[in-house]
């Protein structure tokens, strides 16, 4: 986790109080912040660190699976079962941690199920009906707004309050542009090692190109971008013609309107603050408005300008 930047310092900081008190933790940011390195780094921090890390990527397991991947099945359960049956990912993660990846696209009966785990710390196998003690600290992570979801009735909101014990919001790259040096270095310096080339460095134009961008694939699109410089080099320094387009027109917009440019900083600094606020009252919109000074109507202005409702 790389920054020194107040606005990531303030979430490693909230991270790892989450780390020692063991409460369920929510995650939420753009995809690309980082959240599934905040999800180990707690688990690293925690007294469970012994115990297993298990990742479930709620988008990415087929329909017709997820529920024998997380709940596991009995012999004889299907077709193709293996003989003495299976163990789910709950079961394998007892004693440790789970940690639910974009729990946003877990489909609502599921839901229904995994609510049910949080509140009896059981797992019943798929073919039967014999229930199996776990102790798990469930960590879940989400790049969709769930409260947005929640009222869509796409999310389950016994489900969300749940999970929404410690919730942290991870910036993405673009309000916290101090950091972009820093990840930078350490990514020439991560895939300098790996493809066995150290010791490249980038030019002052190229760093400056890379701050101007926002970065809407955030700190996983910057990584990208550098891997790319790499294999386009010739010499030993990334320079702006190793850049991808993109970065070279975000350029050329700023430059030809410098008025705006300065208005997207300012709305940046502007809410870096609020969830700073938000982040020191724990997510209470009333402490977080009295100590911006501004009343809890214009705060809730502000977060649905942001999505953040």
């Amino acid at each position: 986790l790389i920054g020194q930047s107040a606005t990531i310092q303030n979430v490693i900081s909230h991270a790892k109080k989450a780390a020692v008190n063991l409460s369920t933790v929510l995650l939420q940011g753009e995809s690309g912040t980082g959240k599934e390195l905040f999800a180990q780094a707690i688990h690293n921090a925690s007294s469970r660190n012994e115990g297993p890390f298990v990742v479930i990527d709620c988008s990415s397991l087929p329909r017709e699976l997820i529920e024998s991947e997380l709940f596991g099945y009995v012999e004889g359960t299907f077709t193709g079962a293996y003989r003495n049956g299976r163990p789910g990912k709950f079961e394998l993660a007892d004693g440790g941690t789970v940690f639910l990846d974009e729990i946003g696209e877990m489909p609502l009966d599921l839901q229904t199920r995994l609510l049910r785990v949080l509140q009896s710390h059981t797992v019943t196998r798929l073919g039967t009906g014999n229930a199996t003690p776990v102790d798990i600290r469930i960590i879940a992570a989400s790049s969709k707004n769930l409260r947005a979801e929640v009222e869509k009735q796409c999310f389950r909101q016994d489900l969300y309050y749940r999970l929404n014990i410690v919730s942290l919001h991870v910036p993405p790259l673009r309000r916290r542009k101090d950091d972009i040096p820093l990840l930078a270095e350490h990514f020439m310096r991560k895939i300098g090692q790996r493809m066995s080339r150290p010791g490249v460095d980038m030019t002052h134009a190229a760093m400056s190109l890379c701050e101007q961008y926002d970065w809407p694939g955030n700190v996983r699109e910057l990584e990208n971008t550098i891997e790319r410089a790499f294999s386009l080099l010739e010499g030993n320094t990334i320079d702006t013609e190793h850049l991808p387009e993109e970065l070279h027109h975000r350029h050329e917009s700023c430059r030809g309107d410098a008025t705006n440019f300065r208005s997207r900083k300012l709305a940046d600094v502007e809410w870096d603050t609020v969830v700073e606020a938000l982040a020191q009252v724990n997510g209470n919109r009333l402490q977080a408005a009295k100590l911006l000074g501004i009343s809890r109507s214009t705060l809730y202005e502000k977060l649905k300008e942001h999505n953040r409702l």
